[in-house]
């Protein structure tokens, strides 16, 4: 069964309190300025068939008067498993079936700097079945 331009359906997706829908959320803590964040990886469009998707990001900052950023493009497409946090910076593994690569890789976002960076996996485990 295709859904070439849609989101997954209800079944297909992972079903945990991160990720929701199209919506993956990352809770950390941003050690230079001392205060806490949500980053919020959000697809607006997945299609298994060409690879093609639509995936932005937002940072909600959670001091009053803060606000967000909104725009933050990640360099790959994340799968639905909630990111891991250590020292300021999430890590998200990326989607093996979308994108230009079916290589699996780490997808960090340093929550100081607000930049992403991508760590390559071993090629034991590189290459998506």
């Amino acid at each position: 069964m295709s859904r070439p331009s849609s989101l997954p359906a209800a079944h297909d997706r992972a079903d945990h309190a991160f990720a929701i829908g199209n919506k993956n959320v990352g809770l950390g803590f941003n050690p230079l300025n001392q205060e806490h964040v949500a980053v919020i990886m959000l697809y607006e469009s997945k299609n298994f068939e060409s690879r093609e998707y639509g995936l932005t990001c937002s940072v909600w900052h959670c001091r009053p008067g803060s606000g967000f950023q909104e725009h933050m493009v990640p360099p790959l497409p994340v799968n639905s498993m909630p990111p891991a946090n250590v020292d300021g910076v999430l890590y998200w593994m990326s989607d093996p079936l979308l994108g230009p690569s079916s290589e699996y890789a780490i997808v960090s976002c340093d929550i100081g700097l607000e930049e992403f960076y991508v760590i390559s996996c071993s090629p034991d485990i590189n290459v998506a079945n």
